[in-house]
């Protein structure tokens, strides 16, 4: 099984959204890539990250919906890249050299982690 829902609006009047204590760690020039799978099974992650840290973000989402398109799209296929523009602490911003890292998610405690796709 590639895709597991975990929760879904709608079925239950209890949902729990998973919010991080601790946030996650970003820095001037980070770029975030949320997709749907009809994205991210249609384009090699490195093509994603490629185009994501070369364009601008709508540019970015442009280009990447155009290629999902042309590999012959036969899902929905959901997209935004955003890029940390600014500081928050007022630092000035050190350059540093465009990496990939992928950030793993808590698991709520009613999930089972086992089965989740973020936990792979």
């Amino acid at each position: 099984m590639h895709n597991v829902i975990l929760q879904a609006l709608g079925t239950t009047s209890n949902i729990k959204p998973m919010i991080g204590a601790k946030g996650l760690p970003l820095h001037v020039g980070d770029v975030l890539i949320l997709c749907s799978d009809g994205v991210s099974n249609m384009i090699p992650d490195e093509k994603i990250a490629e185009v994501a840290s070369r364009l601008p973000p709508q540019e970015a989402c442009d280009a990447l919906i155009e290629a999902v398109l042309a590999a012959g799209a036969h899902d929905n296929a959901s997209l935004g890249v955003f890029r940390v523009a600014t500081s928050t602490t007022g630092d000035t911003p050190k350059r540093v050299e465009p990496t990939t890292r992928r950030i793993k998610l808590p698991i709520g405690p009613n999930q089972n982690p086992s089965t989740s796709p973020l936990s792979r």
